[in-house]
C-alpha cells in the first residue's frame, strides 16, 4: 500500500495477478472505490476481488483481468 496514492489510483496500476493489502479498516473505502471511482476501468474490463482477511486483520486486493 502506497499511502501517497489513492486507493483508486492504486487499484488501477495494478497488474493482472496482483495482490496488495490495506488495513482492515479501510475494507468499506476500498470496496467502495471499486464502484464509484472505477467505473470506465471496469466497463472496459478491469475486475478486482476484495476479501478482508481477519485473521491478519487486513483487506487484500487481487486484480483478476
Amino acid at each position: 500500500m502506497e499511502k501517497d496514492k489513492s486507493i483508486a489510483q492504486q487499484l488501477r496500476e495494478m497488474n493482472v495477478g496482483e495482490e496488495i493489502h490495506f488495513p482492515l479498516t479501510q475494507y468499506g473505502s476500498v470496496s467502495n472505490s471499486r464502484y464509484r471511482e472505477l467505473v470506465i476501468d471496469r466497463a472496459n474490463g478491469a475486475k478486482w476481488k476484495i476479501n478482508p482477511d481477519m485473521k491478519k486483520k487486513v483487506t487484500v486486493v487481487r486484480r483478476l483481468a
